[in-house]
């Protein structure tokens, strides 16, 4: 059998790495791939975060000092606040490798570029044009190393005067659409929670690199992949179909279906319900009222559009007497569909998850032992290796810069004093 091509070896782990960092070669279906991670924030280190998780050796670039700014935000382990207490960066950063490295410097940059000769992915998600301005562009990356696979994550589109915009979550939740699908009847469109937006951004660009790497491994041939935040969130906002197809706009969430989709109080909490007409004989059964079945108000889809309200009540009355498990359990043995809307605590309690095995317990030197989110999939018999702990701010520099690039001791000190590191 012949031996890798030229391609095939950039794809193969440095030993000298692995040696000097004391640990056992990491397994995963991307055990073979190396990724600089010049991305800070949400949307970036979540997509780095999924190669990471499966096994990629992700190394992180991060400013001297100051690091990523997650590191800075809120909510902190112990409600203490310090740079590697932030809950938010290390979930979104287990498994990675911190290099601080000042990219404005000569130095930085050189040192950046020959990383990227030694990886096979590089994302990066700064301002529209800033990498250009330092010499670090995907276009200079691609001619250093044809084989690389580039993805920009920049928040709207670099060609036109929105790359010039600010955006945090709230506005991208409102400029991709996503915020009119939010908020009841004469009411103001809401947000979700947390990052929603941005972690879809994140996972479109990591199955886009994916993609990529795939192509590059097998042809040589790299590719500079540049997908927006605003873009992958307007991707899917379903509602665009109805108004690019048929020229009409959904109506805001109070206004639709609100008979059919609700959600309603429970002993204990909410329940979410949605019915059909062709469900009322199970639904008179579980309200101990049989005679809904033969009620004619809704017997069909208008019926119970028209007269959903008296039905809705119905259930009203029958759920406030009852807790959200037992509710549940009852809809669902007649496959009606009721959920519990869930707690955070529910969902780290929920028994599907706990059997699914998706918590992965975290031995962090800062935080302590806590559980991670795990991977929402499978891939047979092979193993998903369980996440590190997120990296203190250039922990790996010497391992990375020294084991890595060479650099002998010396000259990492002077590049410590320069500021460079």
């Amino acid at each position: 059998m012949s031996g890798p091509n030229t391609v095939q070896r950039r794809y193969l782990r440095n030993p000298r790495l692995v040696r000097r960092a004391g640990q056992k070669m990491p397994n995963g279906p991307l055990a073979e791939m190396r990724v600089l991670d010049l991305t800070e924030g949400v949307t970036g280190p979540f997509a780095t975060r999924l190669l990471a998780n499966f096994g990629a050796e992700v190394i992180k670039i991060e400013k001297p000092k100051v690091g990523d700014w997650a590191r800075s935000r809120p909510p902190f382990a112990g409600d203490r606040a310090g740079p590697d207490r932030s809950l938010l960066f290390a979930y979104l950063n287990s498994s990675k490798r911190s290099v601080s490295l000042d990219v404005e410097s000569v130095t930085g940059r050189e040192l950046v570029r020959e990383l990227a000769r030694q990886s096979q992915v590089i994302v990066e998600s700064f301002a529209a044009h800033y990498l250009d301005s330092v010499s670090l562009g995907p276009a200079s990356l691609l001619e250093l190393e044809p084989s690389l696979v580039v993805t920009s994550i920049p928040s709207f589109d670099r060609g036109n005067r929105y790359g010039t915009f600010e955006m945090e979550e709230l506005n991208l939740y409102a400029m991709s659409g996503l915020m009119s699908l939010v908020g009841g009847h004469d009411k103001s469109p809401l947000k979700a929670g947390g990052y929603q937006a941005s972690y879809m951004a994140g996972l479109h660009a990591a199955s886009l690199t994916l993609f990529a790497a795939v192509r590059a491994r097998r042809t040589g041939q790299g590719a500079w992949i540049e997908t927006s935040s605003m873009e992958s969130c307007a991707k899917i906002f379903t509602h665009m179909v109805d108004y690019t197809l048929a020229g009409t706009e959904k109506e805001t969430p109070g206004n639709r279906r609100e008979s059919q989709s609700s959600v309603v109080r429970c002993k204990d909490g909410y329940m979410t319900v949605t019915l059909y007409y062709f469900q009322t004989q199970e639904l008179g059964e579980l309200l101990g009222k049989p005679e809904l079945s033969s009620d004619r108000r809704f017997e069909s889809e208008e019926g119970l559009r028209d007269h959903g309200k008296a039905l809705k009540s119905e259930v009203e009355q029958w759920l406030a007497q009852r807790t959200a498990e037992e509710a549940q359990s009852a809809g669902q043995g007649r496959h009606l569909l009721f959920t519990k809307v869930n707690s955070t605590r529910d969902l780290y309690q929920s028994e599907h998850l706990r059997a699914r095995r998706f918590f992965s317990e975290v031995k962090h030197p800062e935080i302590g032992s806590f559980e991670y989110p795990g991977a929402p999939f499978r891939l047979g018999r092979t193993a998903v290796p369980p996440p590190r702990p997120s990296p203190r701010l250039g922990e790996a520099n010497e391992e990375i810069l020294g084991g890595l690039l060479g650099l002998h001791s010396a000259r990492l000190a002077a590049l410590r004093k320069e500021g460079v590191t």
